[in-house]
C-alpha cells in the first residue's frame, strides 16, 4: 500500500477516513457491470495517475465505500450519495500524489594502507583528519593512498566497482571488488545522513587461474553526508600493513 503523503496534514487526513468509516456499514464491492441505484446515489469515475488502482481497492474496502474495479482502464467506479463522494474524493486526492523524485547520492570511496612502521602520511589533504584519527586509534605511523573511487548512485539503488592496488611493503597487486546493496539518503539538509546497507570489500591476489581472497568485509554503514568516515579496514596476510576503507557521502542537487 502507498505511503500516506507528506504534503496533506495527517490528523486532516485521518478525519476525512473517519467520516468514511462512520458513514456505512459492512463493505461491499458493487459489481464492474452498473446495477439499480437509488437517486440519492452517483456514480463517479475516478482514474489515479499515481497510486494503484489494487491500493485504493484497499483502502476503500476498509472504508466500506461502494466501489467496482475497472482493471481495464486503470478505474475505480464509486458508487455513493454525493456527500460521500466528497470524502472519497478528498481521500484519493490525498493518496494520488506524485512521488518525491530520487536524490542521487555521490559517494567517495578511499582505499588507504595503514602500519605500525616509520613514515609519512601520503594522503590527500581531506583525508589527513582520518589518518590522525586512525594513528590515535590503533598506532599507524605510516598513512598511503592506493586508489580513490568516485560512485553515483540514485537514492535506494545499488553499486559495484571493482579495480587493482599495489599493496604492502612489496608492492603485492591486489585485485579488489567493492560493492553495496543499497544506498539511502536519510533527511535533508544539515542533518542528512546516508546509509550503505550489505556494504562489502574484497581483495584477492591471482595465483594461476585462482583468484584467493586476502581481506574481505560486510556492514552497514551510516555516516553523516559530507564528512569522511572509516567503514572497515583487514590486514591481509595477517601482516603488519593493514587496507583501510574511508568513504564520503553527500547529496547531489
Amino acid at each position: 500500500m502507498s505511503p500516506l503523503p507528506r504534503s496533506r496534514p495527517f490528523a486532516a487526513f485521518l478525519a476525512i477516513l473517519l467520516s468514511l468509516a462512520l458513514g456505512r456499514g459492512p463493505a461491499t464491492a458493487a459489481p464492474a457491470q452498473a446495477s439499480e441505484e437509488t437517486p440519492a446515489h452517483q456514480t463517479v469515475v475516478y482514474r489515479p495517475q499515481h497510486i494503484q488502482t489494487e491500493s485504493l481497492r484497499q483502502i476503500l474496502g476498509m472504508l466500506k465505500v461502494r466501489f467496482s474495479v475497472e482493471r481495464r482502464l486503470g478505474a475505480i467506479v464509486v458508487h455513493e450519495p454525493p456527500e460521500r463522494q466528497l470524502s472519497v474524493r478528498e481521500v484519493i486526492a490525498a493518496l494520488d500524489v506524485p512521488p518525491e523524485p530520487r536524490r542521487d547520492i555521490e559517494l567517495e570511496v578511499s582505499i588507504l594502507e595503514a602500519s605500525r612502521t616509520e613514515g609519512g602520511t601520503e594522503v590527500g589533504p581531506g583525508l589527513v583528519g582520518v589518518a590522525d584519527e586512525l594513528a590515535a586509534a590503533f598506532g599507524y605511523r605510516r598513512f598511503r593512498a592506493l586508489d580513490s573511487i568516485v560512485l553515483r548512485v540514485s537514492d535506494g539503488a545499488g553499486g559495484q566497482v571493482e579495480g587493482g592496488i599495489l599493496f604492502g611493503s612489496l608492492d603485492h597487486q591486489l585485485g579488489y571488488r567493492l560493492s553495496f546493496r543499497e544506498a539511502s539518503m536519510l533527511g535533508a539538509g544539515d542533518g542528512s545522513r546516508v546509509r550503505l546497507a550489505g556494504f562489502q570489500f574484497r581483495a584477492y591476489e591471482l595465483v594461476g587461474e585462482q583468484a584467493l581472497d586476502r581481506a574481505a568485509f560486510i556492514t552497514d554503514v551510516e555516516m553523516a553526508a559530507g564528512q569522511a568516515a572509516v567503514v572497515g579496514k583487514a590486514t591481509p596476510w595477517k601482516k603488519d600493513a593493514t587496507l583501510v576503507l574511508v568513504v564520503k557521502a553527500a547529496a547531489l542537487p
